[in-house]
């Protein structure tokens, strides 16, 4: 079995990042989390494996940032501030056409 960690730190059997597409330094995260602990902790442990991390910490914030630049990977609250959830805001992405990963 493999679990979304190992592919996540490297630990996925028979790939090696021959092709490259995969490995930390290649992959862009954007990360939409509204408490300042977790925000903080996400960032830390993401780039100390190597990601590139984009932080946002609002549902419109993310979406602007998410409509600027190409990413591989959202990881995203599920329970926002306000009215619109993480859900939401991967429903968003998804309606854009652009199929990513996504974490709620």
């Amino acid at each position: 079995m493999i679990w979304p960690c190992d592919v996540l730190f490297h630990k996925e059997p028979g790939r090696h990042g021959v092709d490259g597409w995969w490995m930390s330094e290649n992959i862009k995260i954007l990360v939409l989390e509204d408490e300042p602990i977790t925000r903080t902790l996400l960032q830390a442990i993401l780039r100390k494996a190597g990601y590139q991390v984009t932080i946002t910490s609002s549902f419109d914030e993310a979406l602007a940032t998410w409509q600027r630049g190409a990413f591989n990977l959202i990881i995203a609250d599920f329970f926002l501030e306000g009215t619109q959830t993480g859900a939401d805001f991967i429903r968003e992405v998804r309606a854009s056409g652009r199929n990513v990963p996504a974490i709620a």
